[in-house]
């Protein structure tokens, strides 16, 4: 066996049930990668797809660059203006939508931990399942190992995985399927039982520092501070350090003060703030900055051991906790995650947000 899985960072055991598969020549034709997002299930794809091709520089070298034969990669895509079902997946896109992918599909082949940043990509069509179609009626002889690999599998409606169940149940000699996805409930049964689940794990968090610091240049010490709020997901560091996490974290920490304090309109307009700049992931990972404070106050307070998620904020949770020392923190953390799940629903933001203040209030006045 040569070393690519040695470059994965993390996932020895997804990495050990690939290398026993590959020892035991019993490749089964369909995986579901299952794991949350930002955890390396693109990159072993890939250097699973190396392994199964190992023959020369030059395979490597394209299956590295996403390239048929030997990669299909399907993600999801915009949909073109007067596109119909005729239409290839790229067919009705505009030049500049174009242009846009083949950038995000360019970082990705140089960063695997990279991603895919399209507007308005919410769906993988129809088309592009019709496409995997006529890629694998196409032949090749049998030293060439094809792998197709979907992104967010879970993006595939209905009717796309009911036409997808077909080739799964029947592949051509030689053609391996990895579903990649952090919501395998979203996927059929049928296709959840036709495939050998692998279950990632999150990354602990000098993992998570290292990506940071070998795939996307972040200092130490910021990877360092990051990767304490990220939950062992790239993504959700990578979107903690495009919101300017270090401006964000002190955001959470007033809004958590004047909520306390009952600064309603502070507090409102920290969240309206928020809410106007960012999406409804930008706003969860807020409120889990908010969370991570709280549970910090509760640490300083019953906790031997004060491993705090705020480094360097040590002097002011102990302030907080004196200033405060009736807080309910338990209670506002079980109204902060109630509330976080509401913005999912489409409700109105402002209420939402004020109706969260107001709990915080309530909560700290034991009302």
């Amino acid at each position: 066996m040569s070393d690519f899985f040695d470059k994965i960072i993390g996932q020895k055991k997804s990495k050990l049930v690939l290398t026993k598969l590959i020892n035991s020549r019993r490749v089964p034709h369909a995986f579901i990668f299952s794991g949350s997002k930002g955890i390396g299930k693109f990159f072993t794809a890939i250097e699973f797809a190396k392994q199964i091709n190992q023959n020369d520089r030059g395979t490597q070298s394209q299956i590295k660059s996403l390239s048929e034969p030997f990669i299909k990669y399907v993600f999801a895509l915009p949909r073109g203006k007067s596109e119909s079902g005729d239409d290839g997946p790229f067919d009705k896109l505009t030049k500049s939508s174009i242009e846009t992918i083949q950038s995000e599909i360019k970082e990705k082949i140089n960063n695997p931990y990279h991603f895919l940043k399209i507007e308005d990509a919410n769906t993988i069509k129809i088309s592009s399942i019709r496409d995997i179609i006529r890629f694998l009626t196409i032949y090749y002889p049998p030293e060439i190992k094809r792998f197709v690999i979907i992104d967010d599998a879970h993006l595939l409606n209905e009717e796309s995985q009911n036409s997808l169940l077909k080739s799964l149940e029947e592949p051509p000699e030689n053609v391996f399927f990895i579903l990649m996805t952090d919501k395998i409930e979203s996927l059929l049964k049928t296709i959840q039982s036709r495939s050998f689940v692998i279950n990632f794990e999150n990354l602990i968090e000098e993992e998570l520092e290292e990506v940071l610091k070998n795939y996307f240049k972040i200092d130490s010490s910021l990877a360092s501070k990051v990767s304490k709020f990220s939950a062992g997901s790239v993504y959700k560091a990578a979107k903690l350090l495009e919101m300017d996490f270090e401006s964000l974290s002190e955001k959470a920490i007033d809004f958590a003060r004047f909520s306390v304090m009952k600064k309603y309109s502070s507090a409102l307009a920290i969240i309206n703030e928020i809410n106007d700049k960012y999406d409804i992931t930008g706003i969860k990972l807020f409120i889990d900055l908010v969370n991570m404070w709280f549970l910090d106050t509760i640490k300083e307070k019953h906790s031997e051991l004060k491993d705090f998620y705020y480094i360097g904020k040590e002097e002011s949770i102990y302030k907080f906790n004196k200033r405060f020392p009736g807080t309910k923190q338990g209670d506002i953390i079980e109204n902060l995650n109630k509330y976080s799940n509401y913005f999912d629903r489409n409700l109105n933001l402002n209420i939402i947000s004020l109706s969260l203040i107001f709990e915080i209030v309530a909560i700290e006045l034991g009302e």
